[in-house]
């Protein structure tokens, strides 16, 4: 059975996920940067029904405005969430985070150079590392009463079309819950939302462990 390689988050990178409740259930689902660092997916269990993408919700300044759309009797992520932005230009990476107690999204950008950072990232799945820019994961995690629920990205893309001060996007992706199998599409745009530095520290945590990662195998024969 063929897998998909995983993805990567920096531990450390990712805000503190809003989301939990005080019924988790037993069985809690991972955390927002344990699934995309750790998750491997099974590509033949992907249905093979098409299901159509939700529109583009209304953007709100400041806001993530996101929206589902998937199999009858499925779990549904829709909703307005404050959200927060911050980066690192050494590793240059993006991460937006929205979302409340119950539900969060968390989505990732490796950025090109500065002059290109208006563009599209598609998402992109590797075995190790970071994706090349411009490059995008999403993950989201949800809590229904005491059930639980991690979803990732598996195709689509996030559209930046403001970035500076403060950074604009949209999003459609296809999701895939890492415990259950099922699909959803999920669609939102987050718009103005302030752009903040990530701590010194954090990046240059991130920029070291990228930089292991980066270490070519020895090739050399030995004496």
């Amino acid at each position: 059975m063929r897998r998909l390689p995983t993805v990567l988050l920096i531990s450390g990178l990712a805000f503190a996920p809003a989301c939990g409740g005080e019924n988790q259930g037993e069985e809690e689902a991972p955390s927002l940067a344990e699934m995309l660092q750790d998750n491997v997916l099974d590509e033949d269990s992907l249905p093979p029904e098409p299901l159509e993408m939700p529109d583009f919700p209304a953007q709100r300044r400041g806001r993530m405005v996101a929206a589902s759309a998937g199999a009858p009797g499925g779990q549904e992520i829709d909703g307005s969430w404050e959200a927060r932005a911050a980066m690192c230009e050494d590793p240059p990476m993006l991460q937006v985070m929205a979302g409340e107690p119950g539900v969060g999204t968390l989505v990732l950008l490796q950025l090109p150079p500065a002059e290109e950072r208006v563009a599209r990232y598609p998402i992109v799945i590797v075995d190790s590392g970071p994706p090349p820019a411009p490059a995008a994961q999403v993950g989201v995690q949800l809590f229904r009463g005491p059930a639980s629920y991690a979803y990732q990205a598996m195709e689509g893309e996030v559209e930046v079309y403001g970035f500076g001060d403060r950074v604009s996007a949209r999003f459609a992706v296809r999701l895939r819950d890492i415990q259950s199998d099922d699909t959803v599409l999920y669609a939102g745009v987050f718009h103005g939302v302030g752009l903040e530095p990530l701590p010194l520290e954090q990046c240059e945590e991130a920029k070291a462990a990228l930089e292991e990662l980066d270490v070519p195998p020895d090739t050399s024969e030995a004496p």
